[in-house]
């Protein structure tokens, strides 16, 4: 568990290869070819299930993937710039689940669904560049560092770069 927890920490911390490589660590030393990991070094007489180190080493991988700090959320803040990565509708805090793909240094696509409406502040995935955000009931502009706009329950919100 304590190399889950490593993971975590790396991904809170920004620290994208530190994330990944305690990942890697984990999966070559603690993940048994079943798919559930092992208290004992993988190969070791008498593994032993431990469920707690397989959901910390999920719980890494949102960290990695999304983050909310401060009340802004953080899309890909512990990927390595040059890798892919993608997530569909993982939950964060204020009721709203968030869709984003990434192809290397650019975000691609960025979805945020409302459950219940609010406001929602994202970092914005394009630094500096002016971004539309197109809903059910119509689109506005925004450039700044941190993105903020109030949300109506169940509407989907989509972002996208100019």
């Amino acid at each position: 568990w304590s190399m889950a927890w490593q993971a975590i920490i790396a991904a809170r911390l920004g620290l994208a290869d530190q994330f990944e490589e305690r990942i890697k660590e984990f999966k070559e030393l603690f993940l048994l070819p079943t798919g559930v990991s092992s208290h004992n070094r993988r190969g070791e007489n008498n593994e032993i299930f431990q469920i707690e180190a397989l959901l910390g080493a999920a719980a890494a991988l949102n960290e990695a993937l999304i983050q909310t700090s401060g009340g802004i959320v953080y899309l890909f803040p512990a990927v390595p710039k040059e890798r892919s990565a993608s997530f569909k509708s993982l939950r964060i805090i204020g009721g709203f689940c968030v869709s984003a793909k990434k192809e290397k240094n650019t975000v691609k696509d960025v979805e945020v669904f409302s459950h219940y409406g609010g406001r929602i502040k994202l970092a914005n995935p394009w630094k500096e560049k002016e971004i539309t955000i197109f809903s059910k009931s119509g689109q506005s502009k925004i450039k700044a560092d941190v993105i903020e706009f109030d949300t109506a329950s169940n509407e989907k919100y989509t972002l996208k770069r100019i």
